[in-house]
């Protein structure tokens, strides 16, 4: 969202690190004249990225959200959020957080060092929330917090109004949260970047209400970074279908405590798709592991997901 928006600032503008592109790559390409020089660097920076970049300055920095991850790199989830904070370090303008996050509001008093820079975005007034994007493109209530980080960092950077309505007109990602449409009454949501239980909860909140008489079928599995698959169990009264798949299949349904149907790969689950589902129902691949015990990425597992619905439904 904030890469459209500077967009309509400028045109070179770069969006890249975690996200797409590796920046040493854009760098490359400047130094060889091979792109020109961006006024605007988009980075989306992951915890591994803040333990290396000492010498990186920001102008502004943003976290908009925290939640257990990667514990099969960091000793706890303490060592894992200091290194997320470290990004006020590397900030020398404004830091802004979105306090909606409960672990954020819950971890700013312990993190914040005295840092003025640091700068809380509240959102509890949901009359705003709602006002602010009534006119947005995008699914799910956790995207609506995201446009109203990303409309704050355009007025701190003060971007014309082209931007706002840029980032308002966005209609989301391919792999998150991604609409692959109604086919035969059954419509499909691919949201294969979500390797994490926050995001699976996020999504299972954003679709629910998307049946129409039938159920939601969660896909579950892939490759496991030693998360805690038993906060989904607060899911077990919903109703939803599970199924489970892959390398932490067997484990994610014990340790969740959920039913369903346990399946080798997704390959073979999705084989057997046509059988699950109904009219009414909404399939969403949201899947809390890693793609990495089937696929190479994320991306593609979520385009053999997406190529296997238009083929077969």
């Amino acid at each position: 969202m904030i890469y459209q928006g500077a967009h309509t600032m400028d045109s070179n503008a770069f969006l890249g690190a975690n996200f797409g592109t590796p920046f040493c790559e854009y760098i490359v390409d400047v130094l060889k004249n091979q792109r020109p020089r961006a006024q605007w660097l988009i980075l989306e920076l992951s915890s591994y990225h803040l333990e290396t970049l000492k010498h990186l300055t920001l102008d502004l920095g943003i976290i908009t959200y925290l939640a257990p991850n990667h514990l099969e790199r960091y000793p706890n989830v303490d060592s894992y959020y200091e290194t997320k904070w470290k990004i006020a370090d590397r900030t020398k303008g404004q830091v802004l957080l979105n306090m909606h996050s409960d672990d954020i509001a819950k971890e700013f008093p312990k993190r914040a060092h005295g840092k003025s820079s640091l700068l809380g975005l509240h959102l509890s007034a949901s009359n705003h929330l709602a006002h602010v994007t009534s006119s947005a493109q995008i699914i799910g209530e956790h995207n609506k917090q995201n446009i109203l980080v990303a409309i704050r960092a355009e007025e701190i950077l003060n971007w014309s109004g082209d931007a706002k309505k840029k980032i308002l007109s966005f209609k989301g990602l391919p792999h998150r949260l991604e609409n692959i449409g109604d086919h035969q009454g059954i419509l499909f949501i691919n949201d294969s970047k979500s390797t994490s239980m926050e995001s699976v909860l996020q999504a299972v909140d954003s679709v629910k209400n998307l049946t129409q008489g039938g159920k939601l079928i969660l896909l579950l599995g892939g490759k496991d970074k030693n998360l805690p698959w038993e906060n989904l169990h607060i899911l077990v009264n919903e109703n939803i279908d599970f199924v489970f798949f892959g390398e932490c299949g067997s484990k994610a349904q014990s340790v969740s405590r959920l039913p369903g149907r346990l399946f080798p790969t997704l390959k073979e689950t999705l084989s057997q798709l046509p059988a699950l589902l109904k009219k009414g129902d909404v399939c969403l691949l949201s899947p809390g592991g890693t793609s990495w015990d089937e696929f190479k990425n994320f991306e593609e597992r979520g385009s053999f997901f997406k190529d296997f619905v238009m083929k077969n439904f």
